[in-house]
C-alpha cells in the first residue's frame, strides 16, 4: 500500500512542473504583448516631476535626505534612488578645520584607473606595478 502512494509522487510532480512552465509562458506572453503595445510595466512613481525637481535643487543646495523624504512622503532610498539618477550625489561639504573635504558621493563598483594607470575595483589594486 505504501509503495503505491510513493510511486505517484513522480507522476505528480512532473505535471506541476508542466504547470509551472506554462505559468511561466503564458505570464511571458502577456508581458512581451503589453510592451508592444507600450503599456509602461513599472510602478507609478510616487513623485511629481516637479517634486523631483525640487529635490534635485534642495539636494545641491545641501538638504538632507531625511527632511526631504519627510516633506515630500517618501523613504530616505526613494531620494537616494533619485539622486543617483540625477547625478547630483549629495551635498559636497568644502575642507573643514580637519582639511578633508567630504564628499556623499555613489562609489563607483566597476574596474577605474588611478592617477598612474593601474587598474583599481573596490580599493584593491589589481596590477602593482
Amino acid at each position: 500500500m505504501l509503495g503505491a502512494r510513493w510511486s505517484a509522487w513522480p507522476v505528480i510532480s512532473a505535471v506541476a512542473e508542466f504547470e509551472r512552465d506554462l505559468l511561466v509562458e503564458r505570464t511571458r506572453a502577456g508581458l512581451s504583448r503589453a510592451r508592444a503595445q507600450g503599456k509602461k510595466l513599472s510602478r507609478p512613481s510616487s513623485l511629481t516631476s516637479e517634486q523631483m525637481k525640487v529635490i534635485h535643487e534642495s539636494r545641491r543646495a545641501g538638504a538632507s535626505l531625511g527632511s526631504l523624504a519627510g516633506e515630500f512622503g517618501v523613504s530616505r532610498s526613494a531620494i537616494q534612488r533619485l539622486d543617483g539618477k540625477t547625478g547630483t550625489g549629495g551635498p559636497v561639504i568644502e575642507p573643514g578645520g580637519n582639511g578633508a573635504a567630504v564628499r556623499h558621493r555613489r562609489m563607483k563598483l566597476g574596474p577605474v584607473a588611478d592617477a598612474a594607470g593601474r587598474t583599481v575595483i573596490m580599493g584593491w589594486l589589481l596590477n602593482p606595478a
